[in-house]
């Protein structure tokens, strides 16, 4: 079971990761931001302050040479609290797994995690936004290890930052949904390798 630890990398390294994300993430929020409206989009607050995230996926996680791919489910709530800033928004989130990932008897399931984060979110052009997600989310692996009739179980839990970077497609026939798809990293003191893409519906409110 000692080969399912996720094995401890220096900070500098884990800092490095998000620093290389940021990098390309940021450049893109800002040049998005700076685009014009396109007509008929109106302003965010058009759909209301509040919004609601749901989203299935699926995460990967490297743990030494083995590779796992658990499936997640997300649910975000989030509002637009500063008017003189409409693009900018505060959200909750929280996850749950769906299905664990398995390779060679061992067995990993993401089976929780929760945050907060700072939402940057460019004016919507025919509908469609682009958007960066900077937060933090403390998380609970399960892993396992089943060989014959004996099995070994571990409960572990991480905490680190998240990046995200993402689309929303505004439906036209209901404008307060929208399509999102979305690709999540992890930064993680513990030096778990961890990245997920989400797929979900934005429910706004009226």
């Amino acid at each position: 079971m000692d080969g399912l630890r996720v094995k401890r990398l220096d900070r500098g390294a884990c800092a490095g990761a998000l620093v290389a994300v940021l990098s390309v993430a940021v450049p893109v929020a800002v040049s998005t931001a700076r685009a014009e409206t396109a007509p008929g989009d109106g302003n965010r607050y058009a759909q209301g302050p509040v919004y609601l995230e749901l989203g299935v996926g699926a995460g990967g996680v490297k743990v030494g040479d083995l590779d796992f791919y658990p499936a997640v489910a997300t649910l975000t709530l989030g509002a637009w609290p500063l008017p003189a800033l409409p693009g900018v928004g505060i959200e909750l989130f929280a996850d749950t797994g769906l299905r664990e990932g398995r390779e060679d008897g061992f067995r990993l399931e993401a089976t929780r995690a929760y945050g907060a984060a700072v939402r940057f979110e460019s004016p919507p052009q025919r509908g469609l936004s682009g958007y960066v997600v900077l937060g933090y989310t403390a998380f609970e692996l399960s892993q396992s290890f089943r060989d014959g009739g004996s099995a070994s179980d571990i409960e572990e839990e991480f905490g680190g930052a998240r990046v995200s970077i993402g689309v929303a497609q505004r439906l036209q026939r209901v404008p307060a949904l929208s399509v999102m798809a979305e690709y999540r990293k992890y930064a993680v003191e513990e030096g778990l390798d961890l990245d997920a893409l989400i797929i979900g519906l934005r429910l706004s409110a009226p």
